[in-house]
């Protein structure tokens, strides 16, 4: 399996270049927010030599749409990007698969979107439009799952393991709730709904406002999909987990209850929690 590793700063960079790993998941300053490590583009030639003298290949990840506005302000830099020495380039934005491509990057392309592509029709869609992989929607059954890893083994990304990202916003919606209430707000709160038991993970960065499930996305056996592609999200996840995480992938011993031996799989432990946040959506 060729396991792809999400790097959330440059000490996780060095402990995952001494893994297992076999792609390193980064992002381009700008465009990640907080949840990858961000790097600048002046920099970006750098990084990518230092992962491949390591034996191990390149994902740059962006994992926001971007906005028409900001495309255009950096459309200069998305140019110098396609034509960067990446080996995959990861998106959730079609549009920027396709400017990718019409500017001759070589890298192969991902669409990778964590709700969107719920059957092979879908996805082959998108395999059709320029894309080399995807990754299935998170939460569809396992038997759906089965069904990509048999008919599209080489094209299909799962997530094995890690934060499940629900929604996102461009606005920033913590900050904007606690100006109203003039007072100062957090950037990561719990989220509890008022008419049921759900609880929920929000975060506030620089590319807006998002929400994560509560506790760890865990695939118990990654051998009943015979996936030939993995991935694993590090957010808020401390980095010996997730080396715990590759070791056990590696070793073909990967399992719910491992990961649940090194894991709190809650991953918003030691906040406070609050609903404040959706009740100023009411």
């Amino acid at each position: 399996m060729k396991l792809f590793v999400e790097v959330n700063s440059t000490e996780n960079l060095r402990l995952i270049l001494e893994s297992q790993a076999d792609v390193c998941v980064i992002g381009l300053q700008g465009f990640c927010g907080d949840r990858l490590m961000s790097v600048s583009l002046e920099t970006l030639d750098d990084v990518i030599k230092t992962i491949h003298d390591h034996g191990k290949k390149v994902c740059l990840f962006f994992p926001y749409i971007i906005l028409q506005s900001r495309f255009k302000n950096n459309e200069a830099s998305l140019k110098q990007v396609a034509l960067k020495n990446l080996d995959y380039i990861a998106c959730g934005d079609v549009g920027l698969g396709y400017f990718l491509k019409h500017h001759q990057s070589t890298a192969q392309l991902i669409f990778m979107n964590e709700t969107m592509i719920a059957n092979t029709f879908d996805a082959q869609t998108f395999l059709d439009s320029g894309f080399d992989l995807f990754t299935p929607a998170m939460d569809i059954t396992l038997e759906k799952k089965r069904i990509f890893a048999h008919q599209m083994p080489k094209q299909a990304l799962f997530q094995l393991c890690g934060t499940h990202l629900i929604s996102t916003s461009h606005r920033p919606l913590l900050s904007s709730y606690y100006d109203v209430i003039n007072q100062d707000g957090p950037k990561q709160v719990k989220l509890k709904e008022l008419s049921r038991e759900a609880k929920y993970f929000g975060l506030e960065d620089d590319q807006g406002f998002h929400v994560f499930h509560d506790r760890l996305l865990v695939l118990d056996d990654p051998a009943v999909l015979a996936c030939e592609h993995g991935y694993l999200s590090s957010l808020f996840v401390d980095i010996k987990e997730t080396l715990m995480w590759i070791e056990m992938l590696k070793n073909k011993s990967f399992s719910y209850d491992g990961v649940k031996q090194h894991s709190s799989l809650n991953v918003y432990h030691g906040l406070d929690e609050t609903d404040k946040g959706l009740e100023a959506g009411t």
